[in-house]
């Protein structure tokens, strides 16, 4: 009794689809991976900014404490100047504001104009009601996509009985991740997409011309076991 060929069977013709379901299923995969490492860098990325931020608030904190020196001391230009230095890494804003939402600290651009939350009247009445908190924001650069930016705000120093207190503001987008070894596996990985689906193609329209002959032979017609007929 004859044995017809794998790719002959009635679901033979479902192999074929195997190295595209793959090639499909590792797609999936690759994006996935690619969007939860980016979310958990940025995640990552937004605690180390808001830690920046609470340590310039603690260490005020603490200051006052010791020399009660609040409405003596110049502390808007070591505030300012801290909070510049967070402002000045890529890709990321920081700001220290007046009382009256006035902007004293200097400012590093990352993009072709200033970002400027405070032109958002919701985040606004938010600092203007709150003491700290996150909130997220759209923005689309002049000369880029749309993103969200990633917003920490803190009033310094924490005692709300003090006058003349300020606001320090620390953004982050996507954009703000900086991560090579993320970049490089991403194209190894999309490489190894390409040699996949370059050998699934090679091995299906092998299998489609072999299952071609086979079916205008219908059957092995031209070979017997005792040799060439």
């Amino acid at each position: 009794m004859k044995k017809e060929p794998l790719f002959n069977r009635k679901w033979g013709k479902y192999v074929y689809l195997i190295p595209s379901l793959f090639i499909l299923a590792l797609m999936f995969f690759y994006v996935w991976w690619l969007n939860a490492s980016v979310d958990g860098l940025l995640r990552e990325k937004l605690i180390e900014k808001q830690l920046d931020i609470d340590l310039i608030c603690s260490q005020t904190d603490a200051f006052i404490e010791f020399d009660n020196d609040w409405e003596t001391y110049d502390y808007e230009r070591i505030l300012g100047h801290s909070v510049a230095l967070v402002d000045a890494q890529p890709f990321t804003f920081a700001a220290l504001y007046t009382e009256r939402l006035e902007n004293v600290s200097a400012r590093t651009a990352s993009y072709a104009s200033l970002y400027e939350p405070l032109e958002n009247a919701a985040f606004v009445d938010t600092v203007r009601t709150h003491e700290s908190g996150n909130y997220t924001m759209p923005y689309k650069p002049p000369d880029s996509d749309e993103r969200d930016m990633y917003i920490y705000y803190r009033w310094i120093p924490t005692s709300t009985e003090l006058s003349g207190r300020y606001l320090a503001i620390v953004a982050i987008s996507e954009y703000s991740i900086i991560n090579s070894p993320l970049e490089l596996i991403g194209w190894v990985l999309l490489g190894i997409f390409a040699l996949i689906s370059v050998a699934s193609f090679i091995v299906t329209a092998g299998f489609s011309q072999f299952g071609y002959i086979w079916s205008q032979r219908k059957g092995d017609k031209w070979r017997s076991k005792g040799g060439v007929r």
